[in-house]
């Protein structure tokens, strides 16, 4: 080897020598550092152990490179590292599922570098954490910039969200139940706060209300607003007693809507106070009851005209009193009249009962059936004329309250849910509120109303028990119950006659009038009695 290589061999051995003692050095001071800010966080760390350790969240402070230097117990608990597992890890390669790792890194670059601007300030977010064991928690996560004996932490907050999540979607998902309920039965409801007079309205509200919740300013007044002028006045003292006296109330008027008509809610309201009495917010509902208001004020129309028609025939024969011909002969016109008004209420029955069943063809003739069978129980139970045709009657519109009912549910192919059911059971309160104030000689209204009471009461809508429910209302109710199993339904095929004997021989006494079953169970088997096709 020249003298010249062996020269530039021992330059660059040099030079390599000098970049390793520059190295050398660069590790000391690094390690010095390091010792120093370990010893300030050692020192920081024994003045606040007792309340890092009583902390009932999480918290973990970390250098602004994002390594663990402190790791309280509840963190020990909540992600089951031990706080020697952690320290001196990076914090995201720990408890940061892998996907989410960078976006959580360059949050926390961020961070430091707007706190370096003097444009600093704590960071929150909410995302998912992963345990030890490889399970995913949700976590709200907040960072904080602190400086401790000089030295420059990062300590995070964090507080196991996991069970706030499966509450916030069980409730979202029961808020979509509730306005899909609502939606189908045409039923809003609302909610006013009478601290700062704020009005919240349910979707199906605005729908009812043909607005736009973009555009509507929704108030009190703008309520008031839309409410038919000849019903404000009635509205709002209804409103006002109401609170004043701590007591619900329903209502039903007129609503004015943007297009010029006109239409009728029911509206129920119930405000909640303070210990003190003073009164917080008030929630109600509100349904549409159009439809069903123009059916009875028809149907009340023509109970009316009977009357008149009736008491007009009645003057006729004050009149005409004198002549015994005469008032033969008027005598023979009202009774045809008499006939022909029974005719005209029967045939008004038979038309509601056949429009409830066109409703649902899967019922068809159901009610017609319930009417011959509870027929056939009352004169098994040596019942008079008049009460058997006031059965007939009551019988034929028993289900009328079903006609509030949306038809998908009425013809649903399998069986009903909860909600669906509990809006089904309603129509025994809605039939009576449709026949309660029409003049009939007969327990109607109460057939409709009664005819799902059951003996020990356990039936709807009332409760009723034994003899408080009318016999009337009790035969009706047999008649149904083995009509409904033996008929075919959407959701299933007919169950037969003998599973129907079965069903009310097993509840006699519990759930069915004794004398009724055994009335009904003679007729099948003694009478050979046949159900109506």
């Amino acid at each position: 080897m020249s003298g010249r290589e062996m020269s530039m061999q021992a330059s660059s051995l040099e030079q390599e020598n000098t970049r390793l003692k520059q190295q050398l050095a660069q590790a000391r001071r690094l390690q010095r550092q390091y010792d120093e800010v370990v010893r300030k966080l050692k020192f920081a760390e024994m003045k606040n152990s007792a309340i890092l350790s009583g902390a009932p969240d999480a918290i973990i402070s970390m250098d602004y490179e994002g390594r663990i230097l402190a790791f309280n117990t509840a963190a020990e608990k909540m992600f089951g590292y031990s706080k020697l597992d952690a320290v001196g890890k990076p914090m995201e390669e720990l408890i940061i599922p892998s996907h989410l790792r960078k976006m959580v890194r360059q949050r926390l670059a961020r961070s430091v570098a707007d706190e370096r601007r003097g444009e600093g300030h704590d960071a929150h977010m909410e995302t998912t954490a992963m345990r030890a064991d490889g399970s995913i928690i949700s976590v709200s996560f907040s960072i904080a910039h602190v400086t401790c004996d000089g030295l420059q932490l990062l300590i995070g907050f964090v507080k196991d969200i996991s069970e706030r999540r499966k509450m916030d979607a069980l409730l979202n998902y029961t808020r979509e139940r509730l306005e899909t309920v609502q939606n189908i039965a045409r039923l809003g409801s609302w909610e006013m706060n009478l601290l700062n007079g704020g009005l919240w309205w349910s979707d199906e509200v605005y729908h009812m209300f043909s607005l736009d919740p973009e555009r509507f300013n929704t108030t009190y007044k703008t309520f008031i607003d839309i409410v038919h002028p000849e019903d404000r006045d009635l509205v709002e003292r209804t409103y006002r007693a109401s609170v004043k006296s701590q007591s619900p109330y329903q209502l039903v008027h007129r609503l004015l809507l943007p297009d010029g008509s006109a239409r009728w809610v029911l509206e129920h309201c119930k405000t909640i106070y303070a210990d003190d009495g003073t009164p917080l917010r008030s929630i109600g509902t509100i349904s549409d009851i159009t439809e069903r208001k123009h059916m009875e004020d028809s149907l009340r129309q023509r109970v009316e005209e009977g009357e008149m028609a009736r008491k007009a025939m009645l003057y006729m024969l004050e009149d005409i009193n004198e002549s015994s011909e005469v008032l033969q002969k008027t005598n023979e016109e009202l009774e045809h009249t008499h006939v022909q008004l029974h005719a005209a209420l029967e045939g008004c029955i038979n038309a509601i009962g056949k429009a409830v069943e066109a409703r649902d063809p899967y019922t068809s003739g159901h009610q017609r059936r319930v009417a011959d069978l509870a027929c056939a129980i009352a004169v098994e139970l040596g019942l008079d004329k008049d009460q058997i045709e006031g059965i007939r009657m009551g019988s034929l519109i028993h289900d009328i309250g079903k006609i509030h009912l949306p038809a998908e549910i009425l013809s649903k192919p399998s069986r009903l849910s909860e909600m669906e059911l509990m809006l089904v059971n309603t129509h025994s309160q809605v039939g009576y509120e449709i026949l309660k104030d029409i003049q009939f000689p007969w327990p109607v209204a109460q057939i409709a109303y009664q005819h799902h009471e059951r003996m020990d009461g356990s039936g709807y809508p009332q409760g009723l028990k034994g003899e408080d429910i009318c016999l009337e209302a009790r035969i009706v109710a047999v008649a149904d119950v083995v009509e409904a199993m033996a008929s075919h339904r959407p959701y299933r095929a007919g169950l037969g006659i003998d599973k129907a004997l079965e069903e009310i021989r097993q509840h006699r006494q519990t759930l069915y009038a004794p004398a009724v079953v055994d009335a009904c169970i003679s007729l099948f088997e003694n009478k050979a009695y046949e159900m109506l096709v």
